[in-house]
């Protein structure tokens, strides 16, 4: 305990202000330049602490000769300095380090780990960048309810933007005039119809189930939540297992629907595939459904993509079947389907459809 006084000091004295922590530090120093020059503060009418004898007798020890510490003032300039020394090491920095420290704005950065001492619902990063009108107003948004957690991901998108772009007057002016709403998907939808898993949109998480608590999972990810970031969304992804042991129900459904949410939110465009009868989510939760060959489906895929010529349909289709245009494989394929849409488009005024087109490669069918 008594070799410990330092670290008590401190466990206490850091939890106060910089500014509460320089006041007790100067108090302490003048306090123990009283007990070793009483004469220099008035009013204080004790005896000096013994310091100057044994200060003498070192000198004495050192250099065989009290000369170094016959004049007055010398003594004075040996000895004053070490209270301010010990109790808080002022005297070097002198009085701007502590005007600059008195008076400096307040801290803004957190120490790693740490927990910001505003929440993000209140828009920290806004008031920081100047934007104090907009982050108000945004503040009010969310605790009245008005702008949800896709809103919130979405603006702090755009605020990204515009700050790298150098926008900010032009967010702030969009701010203000629609509020959470700004920036709203061309669909007009703030959120999705339903949600079927866990999202932090602001970390761009989705929570796709649990670690078992078995061999095979590391020890401190037994039974913790598993969830899917950015860095795993924004690559391809592979899932292996049998059929019907719940790889679309349990994987690939959330990640849509998370894309989807992103997607709300400006971060990046969705096209979900699957096989027939095999929904991803719900229909209403997509811009366009195409069904390919149902003639109920409101939507349908051009493999021609409103092209005229038939050269030009011909490389398109030739270049979504077959791939790369650079190989001769490819070219071929292009050569071969120009020699059949092109008679085709003549006399019937359009080009074939997928089945006719097959039957056309088949030798089954005459333009």
């Amino acid at each position: 305990m008594l070799g410990s006084w330092r670290a008590i000091v401190r466990h206490y004295l850091d939890r106060l202000p910089r500014p509460a922590q320089l006041l007790i530090s100067g108090c302490l120093a003048l306090l123990t330049l009283g007990f070793v020059f009483p004469d220099a503060i008035p009013g204080l009418g004790w005896f000096e602490l013994p310091v100057l004898v044994p200060l003498l007798s070192l000198t004495a020890l050192v250099t065989d000769s009290y000369q170094l510490m016959a004049s007055p003032s010398s003594r004075t300039r040996c000895t004053r300095p070490s209270p301010c020394w010990c109790c808080g090491r002022s005297p070097a920095s002198g009085l701007a380090a502590v005007r600059q420290e008195l008076f400096a704005p307040p801290r803004t950065d957190t120490a790693a780990g740490t927990v910001p001492d505003r929440p993000r619902s209140q828009w920290p990063a806004l008031r920081d960048a100047g934007q104090h009108e907009a982050a108000e107003l945004l503040t009010t948004e969310v605790a009245g309810g008005r702008a949800n957690d896709v809103d919130c991901a979405r603006v702090e998108h755009a605020f990204t933007v515009a700050r790298r772009d150098a926008t900010l007057a032009a967010f702030s002016d969009t701010v203000l005039r629609q509020g959470g709403a700004a920036w709203t998907h061309p669909s007009g939808a703030r959120d999705l119809p339903h949600r079927s898993a866990r999202h932090d949109l602001l970390a761009g998480q989705v929570r796709i189930g649990r670690w078992v608590a078995a061999e095979r999972a590391p020890q401190p990810y037994h039974d913790a939540g598993a969830a899917l970031g950015p860095d795993v969304l924004g690559t391809s992804l592979l899932a292996v297992g049998p059929s019907g042991s719940g790889k679309t129900r349990t994987l690939v459904e959330p990640v849509t629907e998370a894309l989807a949410l992103q997607a709300l939110t400006g971060r990046c465009a969705v096209v979900a595939v699957s096989a027939a009868g095999s929904r991803l989510g719900a229909d209403d939760s997509f811009d366009v459904i195409v069904r390919i060959g149902d003639p109920s489906s409101v939507h349908d895929l051009d493999p021609y993509a409103e092209s005229d010529d038939p050269d030009e349909a011909a490389a398109i289709l030739a270049e979504a079947l077959t791939g790369d245009l650079d190989t001769a494989g490819t070219r071929g394929a292009a050569t071969t389907l120009a020699q059949l849409l092109g008679p085709f488009r003549t006399v019937r005024g359009r080009f074939p459809t997928l089945p006719e087109l097959r039957e056309l490669l088949e030798g089954e069918e005459e333009p």
